[in-house]
């Protein structure tokens, strides 16, 4: 069955929340946006349920941060917590994807462009959810040819 719409990523953190979102064809990620947590007085789920309400969004992918050695920790349970309260606000369907090393790379590669990361946090979180999502397409597209 074909997916309506385009594609959240989220980057969960406690501070910030990094979300990227996909091309109408589900092949792209691209950058998105920034929710600081501390400056918002809505919670993270209504804020999210608008977004998916105003931009078309028929699923959202939520990086999970296991272990190295592919566990879930705290950091995996608190986020799966957030899933679980995300589905029973939203009217699509919210997954997981394995993000280790998704921040690590995100700054690498802001980096590898020239960009300093010390004082624009936000945007090492919207570049992690990027990566986030391309991964999850990626692997999605390739098991759908």
């Amino acid at each position: 069955m074909p997916l309506r719409g385009r594609i959240l990523g989220i980057d969960y953190g406690h501070r910030r929340v990094g979300l990227a979102i996909s091309d109408p064809s589900g092949r792209i990620a691209f950058p998105f946006q920034t929710i600081d947590r501390r400056k918002s007085p809505a919670s993270l789920e209504d804020q999210i349920a608008s977004i998916v309400q105003n931009h078309d969004i028929g699923k959202v992918v939520v990086g999970l941060p296991l272990t190295e050695r592919g566990e879930k920790g705290t950091r995996a349970l608190e986020v799966e917590s957030f899933i679980t309260s995300l589905k029973r606000q939203i009217g699509c369907e919210v997954s997981s994807f394995d993000e280790r090393f998704s921040s690590a790379r995100a700054v690498k590669a802001l980096h590898e462009m020239g960009e300093r990361t010390g004082d624009d946090k936000g945007r090492v979180d919207q570049i992690s959810a990027t990566l986030i999502l391309q991964s999850f397409l990626d692997r999605s597209n390739r098991d759908t040819c």
